[in-house]
């Protein structure tokens, strides 16, 4: 543990003091932590439930009215009564129908008898990180900290205060990959800064699995600072990566819990500079998930994930992997997306096939559920409506009564554009509606924002303008209220650009989408504000300013392919021709379709004096595009 020395974590964490505790019947409630404990066993609770808990015993002998509780529960957000109701009835079924008695049009008070504790002790580190690497791994050894936690109730105090602590105070912890020698090849695990960003349970597994990496011969760890949201992470891989400041080699990882009555899932992702590895982990208990975490990362060691020569993964690599751990839901979902995307969709569909065959334990249902969505979507790109409702119906209910929530919201956004694609504006507001429930239980501003800003788009898109603008404003005020990354004003900007309808206000918008970090949610809306700002300045030929967006030595093929769109607007197709001609090569072996039929179109327009030449680009065209699109760019289809 090179990173971490124990004077450090000494002073950090005696500085941290006076706990409050609240006892009631067989129950101990950690403010701090949100953690509830039945005698010795830690209790499931949702962020809300834990936040309306604490909220009861800090002030247990007044009424509380709706209002207050919404105000300092919910802190703002816009939820309905029912909501409240629902929590006030959950929270019953955990603690008991006694603990909380209703006052008819006045509110609720807190009944059960309550005991306040203090805690000023100074935590003791030796019991939460050893300083000494253990040679051989051992379930035994990784998981002492989550078995101490269960099974004795003040050294888990102290183990679940510390995890408090180190969210406050954010570690990120570097591991150095080591299959058979040293390596440099380094993961990360990530806790964010604030504690109310995450679910209690994530944070105390965080710090399982801190401990767990620490006493593994295998990894090697180290220091940053980051400063983010667990849901921002997941939207955000590589901008969150570069904000690390790793080495090429090195890879960062993060991940959250999602608990459930049948078991627990850990929804990890782990990147370097070049890609991107997500997965789940699940086990009917909290405690050993870190085990079972832990292996996982040997497992995707010794199979070659985190060789970097491998990366970025083609499809030799991938169908290497694939041979050593064939039924492996991960890989086989990577494979079937790699197809998908190179525009082999039977056999991408063939693979997902396999996914929605798993067995219907509770484990595979991340798995399933992401192998119908993949296939709904294929079905919607081929215009099979009904067949792509089905695979979407069926995603729903795999996805019944699991924590899921980020893949329910998926459906939700699938089920969205279907019901555009049919020209259902009803059916496709009821769908946004049904998303908003989905969102009343959960903490997760940056969800809501993003529901709002799609709500947004599809108003504008289908004239409800007062709609838009509404739900615009909402994306905006959660924005500044919850004070989300930055990278999330690009859509916001870019609606600005879209409702303005004249290019001269749409340009600083334009212009400010792309001074904003890139990230795995706004880069389209950046490649589109780009390609925008590219066409305004041709129109109104400013050719400077144009070429002023480029970089000098281009790498992306749609960014040639636009450069040569300015080159033919000032006459100069001997420039032109030879971007034309690299994008179109670069298209093709990334199996970028519609950039690769961008390429060919302009070939095709600039070789009519030469025809054999012409004939090939004609022949890529007539394969790969659809005869509506050839005939919205003025091409002549051969039954013409």
């Amino acid at each position: 543990m090179s990173a971490y020395s124990e004077s450090f974590l000494f002073k950090t964490l005696s500085n941290y003091k006076n706990y409050m505790d609240f006892k009631f019947a067989n129950y101990r409630f950690l403010s701090e932590s949100l953690m509830l404990y039945r005698d010795d066993e830690l209790i499931s609770l949702k962020r809300n439930q834990a936040v309306l808990l604490r909220y009861f015993l800090s002030a247990p002998d007044g009424i509380h009215s709706k209002d207050d509780i919404i105000d300092s529960v919910w802190q703002g957000r816009v939820v309905t009564e029912q909501v409240v109701f629902q929590t006030i009835s959950q929270l019953r079924s955990i603690v008991g129908t006694n603990a909380i008695q209703t006052f008819s049009k006045k509110g609720y008070k807190w009944q059960l008898p309550l005991e306040i504790l203090e805690v000023t002790e100074t935590l003791e580190l030796k019991s939460l990180v050893t300083t000494k690497p253990i040679e051989n791994y051992s379930p035994s050894t990784t998981s002492s900290v989550t078995s101490k936690a269960q099974g004795n109730k003040a050294q888990g105090n102290k183990i679940y205060y510390a995890a408090a602590v180190f969210a406050v105070f954010l570690f990120i912890m570097f591991a150095s990959f080591n299959q058979s020698d040293v390596s440099e090849k380094k993961l990360s695990i990530a806790i964010p800064i604030a504690v109310e960003t995450l679910e209690p349970l994530t944070i105390s597994f965080n710090q399982s699995v801190l401990v767990a990496i620490a006493n593994d011969s295998r990894f090697n760890s180290q220091k940053v600072n980051l400063v983010s949201s667990i849901k921002q992470y997941f939207s955000a891989q590589k901008y969150q990566w570069l904000q690390a400041g790793l080495n090429p080699k090195d890879w960062l990882l993060w991940g959250e819990i999602l608990p459930s009555d049948k078991g627990v899932f850990f929804r990890y992702t782990i990147t370097n500079e070049t890609f991107t590895w997500q997965g789940y982990v699940f086990n009917e208990k909290l405690v050993g998930l870190e085990q079972v975490f832990i292996k996982r990362l040997h497992q995707l060691g010794d199979l070659g994930v985190f060789v970097s020569s491998a990366l970025p993964m083609d499809l030799a690599v991938l169908s290497s992997i694939h041979k050593k751990a064939p039924t492996d839901p991960e890989i086989t979902l990577l494979l079937a997306k790699y197809y998908i995307k190179a525009n082999q969709t039977d056999i991408g569909l063939t693979y997902l096939d396999k996914l929605t065959n798993l067995n219907s334990a509770f484990a595979q249902k991340p798995y399933q559920a992401r192998a119908y969505y993949h296939t709904g979507k294929v079905y919607k790109q081929r215009g099979h409506y009904a067949l792509a409702q089905g695979q979407f119906d069926k995603m729903a209910k795999v996805l019944k009564d699991t924590p899921l929530t980020h893949l329910q919201l998926d459906i939700v956004n699938a089920n969205t554009w279907l019901a555009y694609a049919q020209a259902n504006s009803t059916k496709m507001f009821s769908v946004l509606a049904g998303g908003f429930s989905i969102l009343d239980e959960t903490n997760d501003p940056l969800a809501l924002f993003e529901l709002h800003i799609l709500y947004s788009i599809l108003a504008e898109k289908t004239a409800h303008h007062d709609k838009k603008y509404n739900h615009l404003n909402e994306a905006q005020a959660l924005l500044l209220q919850h004070k989300l990354d930055e990278s999330n004003l690009a859509i916001v900007y870019y609606h600005f650009a879209l409702f303005s309808q004249d290019n001269n206000k749409a340009k600083p918008y334009l212009k400010r989408i792309l001074a904003l970090p890139r990230t795995a949610n706004n880069y389209w809306v950046q490649d589109q504000a780009f390609e925008l700002l590219v066409q305004n300045y041709i129109e109104e030929e400013e050719f400077l300013l144009a070429h002023t967006l480029f970089e000098k030595q281009l790498t992306s093929p749609v960014k040639m392919v636009l450069k040569a769109g300015v080159y033919q607007a000032q006459q100069q197709n001997e420039l032109a021709m030879p971007l034309l001609k690299k994008a179109f090569e670069l298209a093709r072996l990334d199996y970028d379709i519609y950039t690769g039929l961008r390429a060919a179109l302009g070939l095709y327009r600039l070789t009519k004096t030469i025809p054999n030449t012409q004939a090939k680009y004609w022949a890529y065209l007539e394969k790969n595009a659809e005869e509506n699109w050839l005939k919205e760019h003025n091409v002549i289809t051969a039954s013409e």
